[in-house]
């Protein structure tokens, strides 16, 4: 069954629908009219028809209040406007510029010092590497002092033997001459306890290796004969 349409200008004279000045006073008797129906219960179709606009004349009375229409055109900018924000975008702009600038100094600084640092540790190890050359060639020099001290004294024992070992005056002429000849001429020299006995020992030794009894050979054994007496005249009291 199709719904029954209710035309809401079915009532209205063709003066009533062109004039709408007159609306608020064709409402009120409108409701007049209505209020007038509803003390009756029973209706015709044209009745039920004029109560069922009772809200549209009520709110051609009374009109509900309308919300602005929002419009979503952009709002005109002033010039003044215009200007701050250029302003404001330009300092952005600046302070981006700024941060971008202290972030590639920072960056630039932080690689400076790492650089440094590396420098750094590599002029403290050259120096590590370097006391540890010297270190080693100390040890080995004291090494070979060691070494030749040894082997001197070695020298020194084959040549005095058990006898001048412990002798200062042997070990003075080995150390001064080097030579076995040295040992040789005092042990001829002999022993002397007094400075008399001393200076007949080198008299002695002296005639025996005087370069006018030798072929002139002797300058050595004069040497080490003079360098006993000398030692052997402080010695003896």
């Amino acid at each position: 069954m199709a719904k029954h349409i209710i035309n809401r200008y079915v009532n209205l004279s063709f003066d009533e629908i062109n004039e709408p000045i007159n609306m608020k006073r064709k409402a009120e008797k409108k409701l007049r009219e209505i209020e007038n129906l509803k003390k009756r219960t029973n209706h015709t179709p044209e009745e039920h028809a004029k109560l069922a606009r009772e809200k549209e004349w009520l709110d051609i009375l009374n009109p509900p209040p309308t919300t602005p229409h929002l419009s979503t055109e952009p709002v005109k900018h002033t010039n003044k406007q215009r200007k701050k924000e250029k302003e404001r975008d330009a300092k952005k702009k600046r302070a981006e510029e700024l941060r971008k600038q202290k972030e590639a100094r920072e960056q630039k600084e932080q690689e400076q010092r790492e650089k440094y640092q590396r420098e750094y540790q590599a002029h403290q190890e050259e120096l590590r590497r370097a006391r540890r050359e010297q270190e080693e060639q100390r040890e080995k020099e004291r090494e070979d002092i060691r070494r030749k001290e040894e082997e001197a004294n070695r020298k020194r024992a084959a040549a005095l033997g058990n006898k001048y070992m412990n002798d200062p005056l042997a070990i003075e002429l080995y150390t001064t001459f080097n030579s076995p000849l040295a040992i040789h001429l005092y042990t001829e020299y002999g022993e002397v306890k007094t400075k008399k006995e001393n200076r007949i020992a080198f008299h002695r030794l002296s005639l025996k290796y005087h370069p006018d009894k030798t072929g002139g050979t002797t300058t050595e054994h004069q040497k080490i004969i003079g360098f006993i007496r000398d030692y052997l005249e402080e010695a003896l009291h």
